[in-house]
């Protein structure tokens, strides 16, 4: 178990070490993973770590975040577990969070999810919501967007955003100087604070961009590009799609459904994720019909989120997936 815990804090976990461990979390009490992971956490602590590795803040708080307030299956507790658990006794262990030096009391009233310095992240919210960050780039909220709370997030940096439309609750990005308000729609975003400007491109959909220090504000169709000038707070509007660029195909990260049935999620799933194949427990659950957004490079997240908003089960043995009502 020792070595599964460095493997997880090294980032190094492998196909085979997930199986492995799911068998020894099956085989185990709340308790006794406790007591395991406290020990570990005093050998840890007794070789002289006294900071996080290297991108491993953001991905606790990831982690974190990604089981709060939900019931999850066996599976996706024993990808989880570790993750939370070792999180935990870190953070009390250290007394902070790394990052900033932050106190814990100030950490729990907001949660923040940061891209390392040498590759993106991607983030899927309670209500399908993905936003794929390049290097350098954070967001920030107090509560995680859902279909029926708060919509809300700070942002800074660039990024490609999936927004689920709910047109009676807008999702709200602010930043310094910048306000956008989503009814559902994709774009691309880059809003540095140590830049001259910020650049919003519409993919698809309608968004509303309003600068905070002129009070102007544009709504964009698709095919336009706003600029927001920070000396002035002036917004100008143009089809320049030179901010797309910034992200390769491979970047994409969205998979988007409207009144769609689960069987043929399912098969769009089987095709992005192959060779991991996903059954459906009924003929009845395939006539299901869903409106969200899912992640196109993380199938685990994919079924997260399927499971939290269609409230599924979810069965795994090797390659083989099922969804069960």
């Amino acid at each position: 178990m020792h070595d599964l815990i460095q493997k997880y804090r090294d980032n190094e976990l492998s196909a085979e070490d997930v199986r492995k461990l799911r068998k020894l979390l099956d085989g185990m009490s709340d308790n006794e993973l406790a007591g395991i992971l406290e020990k570990d956490w005093e050998v840890y602590k007794a070789d002289g770590e006294q900071r996080l590795p290297t991108g491993m803040e953001s991905r606790l708080r990831r982690n974190i975040h990604s089981v709060v307030g939900k019931v999850h299956s066996k599976w996706h507790i024993a990808f989880v577990t570790v993750a939370c658990v070792m999180a935990a006794i870190i953070c009390v262990g250290l007394g902070y969070i790394a990052h900033g030096g932050m106190p814990m009391v100030d950490a729990a009233h907001e949660v923040y999810i940061s891209a390392n310095d040498n590759g993106g992240t991607s983030v899927t919210f309670p209500d399908g919501s993905a936003v794929s960050m390049k290097p350098q780039s954070h967001i920030s909220y107090h509560v995680p967007p859902s279909v029926e709370g708060e919509r809300s997030i700070q942002f800074t940096g660039t990024g490609h955003f999936c927004i689920t439309k709910i047109p009676e609750n807008p999702f709200t990005i602010s930043s310094d100087m910048l306000d956008v308000t989503v009814l559902g729609t994709e774009f691309y975003l880059s809003a540095e604070n140590d830049g001259k400007n910020a650049r919003i491109y519409l993919q698809e959909g309608l968004v509303r961009f309003q600068s905070k220090l002129s009070g102007e504000s544009v709504e964009l169709h698709p095919g336009s590009l706003a600029s927001l000038d920070y000396e002035s707070g002036r917004i100008s509007v143009s089809t320049d799609s030179s901010l797309v660029d910034v992200f390769s195909k491979s970047d994409a990260i969205c998979l988007n459904y409207e009144n769609t049935s689960l069987g043929s999620v399912v098969e769009s799933l089987n095709t992005r994720y192959a060779p991991f194949h996903i059954t459906l427990g009924s003929a009845e659950l395939g006539k299901m019909e869903f409106t969200g957004t899912l992640p196109a490079n993380n199938l685990m997240e994919a079924l997260s989120v399927l499971e939290y908003t269609a409230n599924l089960r979810i069965s795994v043995s090797n390659s083989e997936v099922t969804l069960y009502d």
